[in-house]
């Protein structure tokens, strides 16, 4: 972000040349993975899938600007359009000194919504409060920055937005093209992000959709898990497996119409700019093996029905 402070033309305020660049530290093990010769096609289409949605821009940006007097009040607010990973556009700001975040791919369909936004304590994304989300059809990009406005007449920043969002994508053998049919969910995610400080919020569990590539690959991108040493023993009282960090909850419907139901346990977080994938044997009966190099657990449930409830084992 560059600033250019021409006093002979904004007297009390600054004329504000901005660049916003995307950075994407995207964390991949989609080779690792699939690294057999009979893999190559599903990890070259993992790749296709994920790559737009983790590298793209093309949503609202939304930048704040926060006292740094005391009171941590908003001061500005605007909001841009963008389809580009850099994208500069020129604007005035009053001249002082200003907490900035910044937050791009928040709205649209992606589930999640800015709340909290008077102060910079308090603003917040937020998924949207329903028992089940779609995946994130763009990555989440976050930025804060310590902008001074002096009297030079000429100053310049460089503000970067960080991934904030996760993928995850379940690989079945080829036994699944016989089931009628194949619901994957991804449960034990974030429920929400402070941005002042970048602190992902567990305040309760929604699943998100996988969408189906094909009969034999799903693919879901949220916020992430909790990591291992910021465990919370209450924060899901309904759990299925103690050691989990998250789960894909996985419904096989059977040629025979009965459904049976295969929670993953996953030990390994889910950091923001990862990419897990997680293979799986499937079995005739319905249910999945994890053949996968990732530390994965498994819970069978035969002839499963619907209305069971899921809560992430922590």
């Amino acid at each position: 972000m560059l600033i250019d402070d021409d006093l002979s033309v904004c007297g009390v305020d600054c004329r504000i040349d901005y660049e916003l660049r995307l950075v994407a530290d995207i964390n991949m093990s989609i080779h690792s993975e699939l690294h057999a010769q009979q893999d190559s096609a599903v990890a070259k289409m993992l790749e296709d899938w994920f790559t737009p949605i983790f590298t793209s821009l093309n949503n609202e940006v939304d930048l704040s600007f926060f006292s740094t007097d005391g009171a941590d009040e908003l001061r500005e607010h605007r909001t841009e359009q963008t389809t580009a990973r850099r994208h500069s556009f020129t604007f005035s700001l009053p001249r002082e000194d200003y907490r900035h975040l910044a937050a791009v791919n928040v709205t649209g369909d992606n589930g999640l919504a800015l709340r909290g936004a008077s102060h910079a304590a308090t603003i917040r994304l937020e998924t949207e409060k329903k028992d089940t989300l779609p995946s994130h059809r763009t990555a989440i990009y976050t930025a804060r920055y310590p902008i001074v406005l002096d009297d030079r007449e000429s100053q310049s920043f460089e503000v970067n937005l960080y991934v904030a969002s996760s993928g995850v994508a379940l690989v079945l053998d080829s036994i699944a093209l016989r089931m009628p049919k194949i619901e994957v969910l991804l449960s034990g995610t974030s429920s929400g992000m402070t941005l002042n400080d970048s602190t992902f919020l567990f305040d309760r569990n929604t699943l998100i959709r996988a969408e189906q590539l094909t009969k034999q690959c799903y693919a879901a991108v949220s916020l992430p898990s909790r990591d291992r040493m910021k465990l919370s023993p209450s924060a899901f009282p309904n759990k299925v497996e103690a050691n989990a960090l998250w789960e894909l909850i996985v419904h096989v419907t059977q040629p025979t119409g009965k459904i049976t139901e295969t929670i993953l346990h996953v030990d390994d977080p889910l950091e923001a700019g990862d990419i897990k994938i997680i293979k799986c044997k499937v079995e005739y009966d319905g249910s999945l093996v994890p053949v996968t190099t990732t530390d994965v657990g498994a819970t069978v449930t035969l002839d499963w029905k619907e209305g069971s409830e899921h809560e992430i084992e922590i």
